[in-house]
């Protein structure tokens, strides 16, 4: 082969560049040069032909799923927040329970204590329940709420804020007495849970009034009447069946006397 023969003169490889024309048929068919001059790097980062450019910018957020809301008949709702008891004692400095301070009772031994009322636990005014937790029984907490009278040394500040908010949010202040005795920090704690709330659309829940006590309490075991009561129940006397056995008597002495034995 010719390049195996020493006598033929070989001279330097030269490269030789492309031409104008070739690159004008590159640029004609939409895409960049497949040439590179020494020491150029390839762009990796340009995306497939045809790929919309909009695809390398950030990804939109997703819209966030607006929280649960627990919303109530719009009649029921009040249109303003009571911050404050009308007759509200601003010099009251009197501290709620300390959060170390163990209660008397706990929520799982309560049944027995109301099971000769017609109540359920759960249904049960925080306050009221409070009271029964710290050691009050049902009937004397009731008679403490009704009355005029210091009731928040007995609560911890964590069901006294849920009762303040509640109320101020339902405009309850003025019905239940001893609110008037809490001292100013804790109504603006309150507050300030309560836009936090209403900032998540979430509403308190309802402070209504206590429950009623019935006159005697009502208990499961009923008594039941022996059989001689129930035999006794039955036992009528009728005027007109006392006349039958009058005359059954009339029948008897018109009956001939029995023949003597001889």
């Amino acid at each position: 082969m010719a390049a195996d023969d020493p006598t033929i003169p070989t001279t330097a490889y030269v490269p030789v560049p492309p031409s104008d024309k070739d690159d004008e048929e590159h640029k004609d068919e939409g895409g960049p040069s497949k040439t590179n001059t020494r020491g150029g790097y390839l762009d990796l980062s340009a995306g497939p032909r045809g790929s919309s450019p909009k695809g390398t910018g950030k990804r939109k957020r997703q819209p966030q799923i607006p929280a649960k809301t627990h919303v109530r008949p719009s009649q029921d709702v009040p249109t303003e927040i009571q911050e404050y008891p009308s007759q509200w004692i601003r010099e009251s400095n009197d501290k709620c329970r300390p959060d170390g301070d163990l209660l008397l009772r706990r929520v799982d031994t309560i049944g027995d204590l109301l099971e000769p009322y017609p109540v359920v636990w759960d249904q049960l005014r925080l306050d009221l329940q409070a009271l029964i937790l710290y050691g009050i029984n049902y009937e004397d907490a009731l008679g403490w709420l009704g009355d005029d009278r210091l009731v928040h040394t007995c609560f911890h500040q964590g069901p006294l804020l849920e009762m303040l908010l509640r109320m101020m949010f339902w405009n309850e202040l003025d019905a239940t007495p001893w609110s008037k005795y809490v001292p100013r920090r804790y109504f603006i704690a309150a507050r300030a849970t309560l836009d936090t709330l209403l900032e998540s659309n979430l509403q308190p829940g309802l402070w209504g009034p206590l429950e009623p006590v019935l006159d005697e309490p009502l208990y499961d075991d009923t008594e039941t009447p022996d059989h001689d009561d129930l035999a006794d129940q039955n036992w009528t006397l009728d005027g007109d069946d006392h006349d039958d056995y009058e005359g059954d008597d009339d029948l008897l002495d018109q009956s001939p006397p029995k023949a003597k034995r001889r």
